[in-house]
This record gives structure tokens, sequence and C-alpha cells, in this order.
């Protein structure tokens, strides 16, 4: 019988840096070309696109190497038809997608030319990425699932014992459809994607602020998501004037930072008493004010330092998963520990449980350690 080739673990330091190994993997069929799969181990949903690219960048992979950031680089794969199905399995505290199972649509904007998805969840409407179908050309269709990985498993275990009980073929048919429509079965070619945060993470803008002042930022950025969001019209409206909002905090921060004239109004008023009293209590410190923004954009970031008890139980819980699972064609690792969303004093710890479960499962694993190689591939 021969040797089964081995599967290739890549270890990346930021996480968009895995989408140039699996463009190869794809390049040389180690990949499917189209309807992939991908299980995605994260404390984030990474289902993000920046606002000065073009959906077509996508197809560049130059562009997409030198622009995309680590949350990025999920969508440029399913608007070039590489990925189809994605199963995003989320720790406890992550709560930026709630559990669910959505069909959807990606494509380019007719207007903007930018990429946008159909779905209406919070997460794509704050970040300007929804449009209503008739608004997008060039469209695939894509599937997302959100859940935990304890209901993974348990909707694994639930087919399996329904299946045992049940002698009608037809049954088990249909029960086969139910349950595999989106998670990888047997024989189908797909990618294992693991950050080292989804074990451990912190939101490293936390450390810049006070709680006060991180409370006064969230208010400032909020925005009230519409409760009925059947409307397309109104959802697009909602985001067109999100983005304005958005948009005009930025220029704020632009113009302050640039010791410019503002002249105060109503509606900025809050945010130049922030940051006359954020730059007066950094005295003399060097602020990044894009940092500001992106901080203001992202305060529902999730922040839990695990114990080693508690990244132990999510070891051993993503190891029950992977006996349950056939082997992925390609493993991708991000360690996001100089960014800080994994805790740099624990990532090295959890690189080696994870690797040591990977060992133990395959036993045949060829492992990329990207991060300490000096020389990038792109």
């Amino acid at each position: 019988m021969p040797k089964q080739s081995a599967i290739p673990v890549v270890i990346c330091e930021y996480h968009h840096e895995v989408l140039q190994y699996i463009h190869r993997s794809i390049a040389s069929k180690k990949l499917s070309y189209t309807n992939l799969k991908m299980v995605h181990l994260d404390s984030h949903p990474d289902l993000g696109f920046p606002k000065h690219l073009l959906a077509q960048d996508c197809y560049n992979k130059e562009v997409m190497y030198n622009n995309l950031e680590i949350a990025d680089w999920i969508l440029p794969l399913m608007y070039c038809g590489h990925l189809e199905k994605l199963i995003w399995l989320k720790p406890p505290w992550a709560e930026q997608i709630p559990n669910c199972i959505t069909f959807f649509v990606i494509g380019e904007d007719k207007d903007t030319k930018g990429l946008r998805v159909t779905c209406n969840e919070e997460y794509f409407l704050e970040d300007g990425l929804y449009a209503c179908s008739n608004q997008l050309d060039n469209s695939k269709n894509v599937v997302l699932q959100v859940c935990q990985t304890s209901d993974l498993i348990n909707e694994i275990d639930e087919k399996e014992k329904l299946n045992e009980f049940t002698n009608d073929q037809s049954k088990k048919v249909k029960l086969d459809k139910a349950y595999t429509h989106i998670r990888p079965i047997d024989g189908e070619k797909y990618i294992l994607d693991i950050d080292l945060d989804y074990f451990s993470v912190t939101n490293p803008f936390l450390k810049d602020y006070t709680k006060e002042e991180y409370s006064r930022l969230r208010q400032i950025y909020n925005v009230s998501i519409p409760k009925d969001r059947s409307s397309e019209k109104h959802l697009s409206s909602f985001v067109k004037e999100t983005q304005k909002k958005y948009q005009e905090l930025e220029n704020i921060i632009k113009a302050f930072a640039e010791d410019s004239h503002i002249e105060e109004t109503n509606e900025n008023k809050e945010m130049l008493i922030f940051l006359k009293q954020l730059k007066d209590r950094k005295c003399g410190e060097k602020i990044d004010w894009e940092l500001v923004h992106a901080a203001g954009l992202t305060t529902e970031l999730p922040h839990h330092i695990s114990s080693e008890e508690k990244i132990f139980d999510l070891i051993q819980e993503m190891s029950l998963l992977l006996q349950k699972l056939p082997a992925p064609s390609l493993i991708t690792i991000a360690r996001s520990a100089e960014d800080e969303y994994c805790p740099p004093n624990q990532v090295d710890l959890i690189e080696r449980c994870v690797l040591k479960v990977l060992q133990d499962k395959y036993a045949n694993i060829e492992v990329t350690l990207d991060y300490k190689d000096l020389t990038r591939l792109f």
C-alpha cells in the first residue's frame, strides 16, 4: 500500500500570510480550484475587505499580498470562486457573529466596484460590506456556518446516532445531506485553518486607553442596527449613513492630528473633547492617531486571556473534533503574537500543544515555519 503524502502545515505570524500558501496549493492541485471548504478556528471571523481595494484586485495576487491585513483574507477566496463553504468555529467569548447557517452572495458593487456581500448580519452592516443582490456583478453563492467547536462535535454525533438507529435508506440519504452540506466529508479536499488566538485572545487596543476612555470611544462610534432587516433599501441606507459617520470621525482625527482648525459643532463636539483629553493625558507621548480611529471601529473585539487549564480544555476539544473529521489537504496556522492578539507569553505553549495534536492525529505532516523564515515569498 503506497505511503500517504504528508499533510502540509504552514505556520505564519500574521493570518493573511496564509493566503499565499492556499494559492500555491490550488496551483499545484493539492486543493481544488473551486468549491473548497474551510474549517476556521479563530477568535475573529476575518471576513473583512479593505475599502481602498476593488473587487477585481482579488485576482491580482501581488496586490492582495501587499495590501491585505489580518482580517481581510477570506472574502477574496470566496469572490474568486475558490472557497464556497466556511465554518467559523469560535471560542465561547467571540460574539461578532451569532451562531447561524447563512447562505449569501458575494460580488462586485456596480457603483463602487468594491467587494460586497448580501449577508445582513451586524458584522457586515457595520463594516460597510452589505449590498443588495441586484447591486452586485460577478456574483458567487457561498455558505457560512458559525458555531462553537462543541456544537459541531454534537452535530456530528447526532448525525451518527440518527444513522445508527435509522434503517430506512432514504432517510439516511436525507440525514447525510442535512448534516454534511457544509462540514467536510470523506474524500473532500479542504483547509483546516487555526489562529492561535482561538485559545487565548487579547484586544491590543485596550492597553492604550483607560476603561473610561474606551467606553467613551465605543459610545462615539456606536451605531443603531435596524431591528427590521427585511428591507434591502433600509439596510443599504443604514450602511451608507454609517460609512459617512465613520468617514467624518476619521476626518476629525486627521485634522486634529495636523493641528488644523476644526469648527466645533454638536456632531463633532464629543469626539473633539475626547481627543483633547487623550492628548493631555498622554502629554509628551507619541500618539498614533490612525490607531485611534482603528480602535473606535473595533471596540467589540474579544478579550479573554485564558488560564492554562482553559487552553488545555480547548486543545482537547479541538483534538476531539479532528477525530471526527477527515484529514485536511492543507493546515494553515497563524500565531498572531506580534500584533498581540494572541498573548505573546502564551503563544509558544499554544503552538506546541496544537502541533502535538496534529502530529498525534495525522502522523505524517510537513511543517513550514514561515514566521522564522526571513525571506518572504511575496
